[in-house]
């Protein structure tokens, strides 16, 4: 009876949308062979989601907001301004819709008409779960700053960790990188139809993570990176400051060559 019973509940939160476990590579990891690459299940769909409220709502384009009590808070809190959201590549459009829906009401996924125009437009790059850990990596805009040598916005990329499991994907840390440091990923638009395998037959090379990736995945959550530490020893940049709590994510230079 015992036995049944547990089999009983693990096959109820597998059933949950975004409530079970998952083992998620996006993009892909050559060493790590037997886990999905494709960004089309309901763990990753909630933990790309919380991740991008997350990053739009701390860090709206021209300004920086203090009203979050914490973390987990921004990332539940839908965005309440006009964006595009960018899904991964092998997004099925029914997945990429609802993604905009769920992130705000004013959300809309990435298309050829939208890409050049005035709605900021943030990019999911990377999707990392490992059972009830999950790592996403998104890039938003910074007016702010003068535009780049191409003469376009300057992107920060911001890496969430959440956690999740029993319960929905929440952010519980962030942290933002040095500016212009990570290249715009090509523009992965809204498919025209509906397709199952749409992450199989998706045109165009798969991405394939960096080491860039690996290096910020190993950085611990409480403590300084590398290229932190080698900040402290030059007295006319300050050290960088952890205020995930107080007005987002800690910055972070990119790290040594």
């Amino acid at each position: 009876m015992t036995r049944l019973l547990s089999l009983s509940l693990a096959l109820l939160a597998a059933a949950l949308p975004g409530c079970q476990s998952q083992y998620t590579n996006y993009p892909e990891v050559p060493s790590a062979r037997g886990l999905s690459e494709d960004p089309n299940s309901p763990g990753c769909e909630s933990a790309m989601i919380a991740a991008v409220r997350y990053v739009a709502m701390r860090y709206p384009p021209g300004s920086l907001p203090y009203t979050a009590a914490n973390a987990t808070e921004a990332g539940r809190v839908t965005v309440n301004y006009p964006m595009v959201v960018a899904a991964p590549l092998g997004t099925r459009k029914s997945f990429y819709e609802r993604m905009a829906r769920q992130i705000g009401p004013e959300v809309v996924p990435l298309t050829p008409e939208n890409v050049g125009g005035t709605a900021p437009v943030f990019y999911v790059t990377r999707a990392w779960l490992r059972g009830v850990d999950g790592q996403v990596d998104v890039m938003r805009p910074m007016p702010e700053l003068p535009p780049g040598p191409d003469g376009k916005p300057v992107y920060q990329t911001v890496t969430v960790r959440l956690k999740g499991s029993i319960e929905p994907w929440y952010v519980v840390h962030a942290r933002a990188w040095e500016p212009g440091i990570d290249p715009l990923p090509t523009p992965y638009f809204l498919p025209d139809v509906e397709r199952v395998n749409q992450f199989r037959y998706s045109t165009g090379p798969k991405p394939v993570s960096s080491e860039r990736q690996f290096w910020r995945s190993s950085q611990p959550e409480s403590e300084g990176s590398p290229a932190a530490n080698d900040q402290l020893n030059q007295p006319n940049e300050p050290p960088p400051v952890d205020t995930v709590n107080e007005s987002g994510p800690e910055i972070v230079p990119a790290e040594p060559k």
